[in-house]
């Protein structure tokens, strides 16, 4: 499994910014979307996260805010990866779908992906992919990165891993100026 080095020269993702999907609580609040679990989205350079935290379809929707921006910011359109470390415990066929949904606010769309896990998988680093569309942030916005489970019985069985040095689950956007 990867370092927190590593994520930060992913050469899939290209330029742009990286966020760790973090078990601290300092930025949820005022702009971060409605969730079961509210947590944050953190910029290196940063302690590690750890302990490890795991969340499945019964703990229900999981949401990672970012800092509020002390000054307005652009994000540029482009492609967002999300990296994250996943298994699905048991299944003999049937498959779960997670969507993964970048938001600021809570409620501004920018862009949504979906991961579908089949059967068993084991634990290990999946990516979603999905176009993003630019968006103009005001001070005090705030990035959200919103995970949903699909309401059938093998999403019970799924679950997305974070905030562990061994499973740095992680954020990729277009730059950000």
């Amino acid at each position: 499994m990867e370092d927190a080095a590593d994520m930060l020269v992913d050469p899939d993702a290209g330029p742009g910014v990286t966020f760790i999907l973090a078990g601290s609580t300092a930025n949820v609040g005022t702009g971060c979307a409605e969730g079961s679990t509210q947590l944050d989205l953190v910029q290196p350079p940063f302690t590690s996260p750890g302990p490890e935290l795991t969340h499945d379809r019964h703990d229900g929707t999981l949401v990672f805010c970012s800092p509020a921006f002390a000054a307005g910011a652009t994000l540029a359109p482009g492609t967002t990866l999300v990296r994250l470390y996943t298994d699905k415990v048991q299944g003999t066929g049937s498959s779960c779908r997670i969507t993964v949904t970048l938001l600021v606010n809570g409620t501004e769309l920018l862009g949504e992906g979906t991961l579908t896990l089949t059967a068993s998988e084991p634990l290990a680093r999946r990516t979603v992919t999905f176009g993003s569309q630019a968006a103009t942030l005001s001070a005090g916005d705030r990035l959200n990165l919103r995970l949903v489970w699909e309401q059938v019985k093998s999403c019970g069985e799924s679950t997305v891993h974070f905030a562990a040095p061994d499973v740095m689950s992680s954020l990729h956007l277009p730059p950000l100026t």
